[in-house]
């Protein structure tokens, strides 16, 4: 029998230089198609700027760029999934505001919205409006305030989920109006506008993307924006500062987290690349037709982290002066 001394050091060394040739095959990320996960249903707002964004994010990273909607739970299911896939920067997650406010309004949240994440870039900030159905007989937040008054518990308003900024934003003014309104929850924003264009809820405030257009046709009339400004894209529409209520403010944003662990390398390239993104004519051109609001001088993951970091004292205060108790 051939003499085994020398045979299993041979083995070892082909195994080492069987790995050394396979990582040095490897090229430079991104090596195949990126998921972006997008946890809410397809056509609302979230859905368009991420398709929006993805388009010219994949041809700057030489990658397909694949949008996955993944609705559900207010955006925990889809959020959950991002935190629990490989730590490789190939499956990203599409967060607006929600992303902090979940834990603060739900009992048992599967994930910590900054420690199970790593931050890469915001996308933007985008204002929001209040519009009602037309047949409800206001033209004016103040009659609005007036009409629910008369009619506590009588009537409803759309969200786009529980702890949605539309939703936290509604309950805002109900506390500081001192009104009383069936909340509806949706699974989104488009499901939500369907339902106040035939008239099924009387009231909705979302980003000024989903509602615009149709007032703009006359199917929706708008009352209030929430910034401290007029917006632009409404130039007409008061603020609700402007309608009685200076303390008023709500802004939602957009960003794109990874799963806690992707390396810094990916980080600095999926960052660098998103800013390139947001700076092309044609995605700039489309996401401010959209109302979104850029970061001047660009994102980075370091003032993301940041941002989402501040934005945990101000959403704990607003829900509980607006009495929102978590589920």
């Amino acid at each position: 029998m051939r003499s085994m001394k020398g045979f299993v050091p041979r083995i070892l060394l082909g195994i080492a230089l069987a790995l050394s040739a396979a990582a040095s095959s490897a090229g430079p990320y991104p090596e195949r198609p990126i998921r972006l996960v997008v946890p809410w249903p397809a056509g609302g707002s979230s859905d368009a700027t991420a398709r929006i964004v993805a388009r010219t994010l994949g041809e700057i990273l030489g990658q397909s760029m694949v949008v996955d909607n993944k609705p559900g739970a207010s955006g925990i299911i889809g959020t959950e999934f991002v935190a629990r896939s490989p730590k490789d920067g190939y499956t990203l997650l599409w967060a607006i505001s929600n992303h902090v406010t979940n834990p603060l309004l739900f009992k048992r949240v599967p994930y910590d919205p900054i420690g199970d994440f790593t931050p890469i870039a915001v996308i933007g900030y985008a204002p929001y409006l209040l519009a009602v159905n037309p047949n409800l007989p206001v033209k004016s937040l103040k009659e609005f305030v007036e009409y629910v008054r008369a009619r506590p518990g009588q009537v409803s308003y759309a969200s786009a989920g529980y702890g949605h900024s539309s939703h936290l934003g509604m309950e805002l003014l109900s506390s500081m109006a001192g009104l009383s309104m069936l909340h509806v929850p949706y699974k989104g924003s488009a499901p939500a506008i369907n339902d106040l264009l035939g008239g099924q809820v009387n009231v909705y405030m979302t980003t000024i993307s989903d509602l615009e257009p149709h007032v703009k046709a006359s199917r929706l009339r708008a009352l209030a924006v929430s910034t401290l400004q007029r917006v632009p894209m409404a130039p007409d529409v008061p603020t609700f500062a402007e309608s009685g209520y200076p303390d008023y403010e709500i802004v939602g944003y957009w960003g794109v987290f990874g799963p806690a662990g992707v390396p810094a390398d990916v980080v600095a390239k999926l960052s660098s690349a998103i800013n390139n993104a947001l700076a092309h004519p044609d995605t700039r051109d489309k996401l401010h037709g959209l109302g979104l609001v850029y970061e001047p001088a660009g994102s980075t993951p370091e003032k993301f982290r940041a941002f989402v970091q501040r934005l945990l004292p101000k959403y704990t205060k607003l829900i509980k002066d607006a009495g929102v108790t978590p589920e």
